[in-house]
């Protein structure tokens, strides 16, 4: 009796708030402490990675693996690999085979699990075919080609083990402690390095070495607050202001730009939920945002700028920032240099052992993989929209929003080839899918096992 009464305050646990806000506590403690105080919540915070395994279902795998991101307070890139990230990621990966060993849940081959294997595949090929041709190796292509692979058979195991309850609510919920603490990481950031006013160009947070990783990440958290404040939970707009606050100091092009385009499809969405008072909830959110980016443009030349240069940012060529007009160029001449299957993700790997994309999901595909990658490519968006369009789900029309979002920042920068943003989307696809869905057919073996009463 004791051991169930055990067991079911951990699951209770697990399924809480507190279990959520103790994840994104632990990871910010981890990311916060000088060396070596901080092994202190990272062993804690792998720790926590066991107790799933007391739990009705894996759900809250989901959240401990994308936290796994935001450990390193160090830049990590495949010179300088983030040892701390590593070893609780192992830990994970090891607790979460004991759970499929345990459990024995049904493998969800989904359709957008091959497609996206299919397009790592091309990628890998195209590696092959530029190494063998020009008798080099690059051990920094081959980590990220094989980290790539890792996290879709990552989202493969999730989306086996998260069970067929709704989900959302759940994930939507840690996603929001996450972008608490990425917001507070962001503001330490840029006090750290400029004081008060905005990023500048060589803003870090160690796992973000870049300003459009942190931006990414938050502009992205959005739709899943508006997922909770439809569900009449109004005070998380209260919560929301941070990572809105953060967007906006960090004041990147897609992040600007893609703000801007989403807050009106947003708010109408999140607040059509509210009745009769809804339209009034509407036109105040979106005079307020009005007043603030015109009040900001007004007494801060920088973001003036910069609201200016993000939508020049769409046009490419339109933009004055030279750095992206000549990454631009130079990937559009890689593509044709191989039109058939690229120049491979060598081409974007930096000295310093970063990946710099081409400001463009669609041009990195087709210098990763040339024609037949950008054909693979354009594959998995058919079987994506096909995908959601099948789903029935109260949050279906915000979760689209959360797609749109990814490929409209994919137009002016890179989204699902960075790693931790690929994660971050892969885990928010595998909750939509799996909730809600039929209930697995399961055989109870004890059933048969057990002495049956013969009537004399």
């Amino acid at each position: 009796m004791r051991i169930n009464t055990f067991v079911e305050k951990i699951r209770s646990f697990l399924n809480s708030p507190l279990f959520l806000g103790t994840v994104a506590i632990l990871a910010f403690l981890t990311w916060l402490l000088p060396t070596p105080f901080y092994w202190i919540p990272a062993t804690l915070y792998l720790l926590l990675g066991f107790l799933p395994l007391f739990g009705k279902d894996g759900r809250s795998y989901l959240l401990l693996f994308l936290g796994n991101m935001f450990l390193e307070h160090d830049k990590v890139s495949f010179s300088s690999l983030p040892f701390v990230s590593i070893v609780v990621g192992a830990a994970l990966l090891l607790s979460l085979v004991i759970y499929l060993i345990l459990h024995r849940p049904v493998m969800r081959l989904t359709p957008i699990f091959w497609s996206l294997l299919l397009l790592s595949l091309v990628f890998f090929s195209s590696y092959l075919y530029v190494a063998f041709r020009e008798g080099n190796a690059d051990i920094r292509s081959i980590l990220y080609l094989l980290a790539f692979i890792y996290f879709l058979v990552i989202y493969l195991l999730l989306c086996s083990v998260i069970g067929n309850e709704e989900t959302l609510p759940y994930y939507s919920t840690g996603v929001v402690f996450f972008s608490l603490i990425i917001s507070f990481e962001v503001f330490i950031g840029i006090l750290v390095n400029s004081g008060l006013g905005l990023a500048t160009p060589s803003f870090s947070i160690g796992w973000s070495y870049t300003r459009e990783t942190a931006s990414t990440l938050l502009l992205l958290s959005l739709p899943f607050y508006s997922i909770l404040i439809h569900e009449k939970k109004p005070y998380y707009f209260l919560l929301e202001l941070f990572p809105i606050a953060a967007i906006l100091l960090l004041s990147t092009n897609s992040g600007l730009s893609t703000f801007i385009l989403f807050v009106i499809p947003l708010t109408i969405l999140t607040l059509q939920n509210y009745g009769k008072y809804s339209n009034y909830f509407t036109l105040f959110i979106l005079f307020g945002f009005a007043g603030l980016f015109g009040l900001l443009m007004g007494v801060n030349h920088d973001f003036n700028f910069r609201v200016g240069e993000a939508f020049g940012s769409l046009l490419y060529f339109g933009t004055r920032d030279t750095l992206r007009r000549q990454i631009t160029s130079d990937s559009i001449s890689a593509f044709l240099s191989n039109p058939i299957l690229g120049s491979s993700i060598t081409t974007f790997v930096q000295n310093d052992g970063t990946l710099r994309f081409s400001f463009n999901t669609v041009l990195s595909t087709m210098v990763m993989g040339g024609s037949i990658g950008l054909a693979a490519y354009v594959l998995y968006e058919v079987i994506l929209y096909l995908d959601f369009a099948k789903k029935k789900n109260p949050a279906k029309w915000l979760f689209l929003l959360f797609i749109l979002m990814v490929e409209v920042i994919g137009v002016i920068d890179n989204t699902i080839y960075n790693l931790t943003i690929y994660l971050f989307f892969l885990t928010s696809l595998c909750c939509f899918e799996m909730t809600s869905r039929p209930e697995d057919l399961q055989i109870h073996e004890d059933y048969f096992l057990r002495p049956q009463n013969k009537e004399e």
